[in-house]
């Protein structure tokens, strides 16, 4: 069960990771055509608000899709795939990006990822409870249910810094399992 759980937990964080990287992707490609929309290019500029458009597309998207993903590989192993990350009020994560200004324009997206002692990952991690109920009732009786809990987060480099500095660096979140924040007892009661 715990290996469904940290494969459940980590599938889904790689969506989140995914997603990043395509954010900062489209960044990247709004940046290059950023000379031609200053030059008042009008092309580049209608295909510049079609990117943010596809990038607020990928931050409504990505944390339903990562539950998503993480429910599907659950139910996979005949199990139940039950998110506890219940930080920013619901129980999707957040990719945690805000849209920068230049004056009053909104250009790139940020990463505006916090982290404190208690949330290393800050709220960009997918954090799980797996139950895999036993067989149907045999003669009165049923096995125990079975629990484990995971928690894994995307994480990488800003997708832009504070500053700008050429050349850009490449996409390059990634996923993976981190240390445990709660545990079963906590949890069940």
């Amino acid at each position: 069960m715990q290996m469904v759980a940290d494969r459940a937990a980590e599938s889904a964080a790689w969506v989140l990771a995914d997603s990043l990287n395509m954010l900062a992707t489209t960044n990247l490609t709004m940046l290059s055509m950023g000379l031609s929309a200053f030059l008042g290019h009008g092309e580049a500029v209608y295909i510049i608000q079609e990117l943010q458009y596809v990038q607020d597309l990928i931050i409504q998207t990505a944390g339903p899709a990562a539950i998503a993903k993480a429910e599907f590989v659950a139910n996979e192993h005949g199990a139940l795939a039950i998110p506890l990350n219940y930080l920013t009020g619901t129980a999707l994560p957040s990719l945690m990006v805000a849209r920068a200004y230049l004056g009053s324009i909104p250009v790139w997206l940020e990463d505006r990822l916090q982290t404190t002692p208690e949330k290393v990952a800050g709220e960009r991690f997918v954090r799980l409870l797996v139950r895999k109920a036993g067989p149907e009732p045999v003669g009165g009786h049923q096995r125990t249910t079975l629990f484990a809990v995971a928690e894994a987060a995307a994480q990488g480099e800003r997708i832009l810094g504070e500053q700008i500095f050429f050349p850009l660096p490449v996409p390059n979140y990634k996923a993976g399992l981190v240390e445990m924040k709660c545990n079963l007892p906590e949890i069940l009661p």
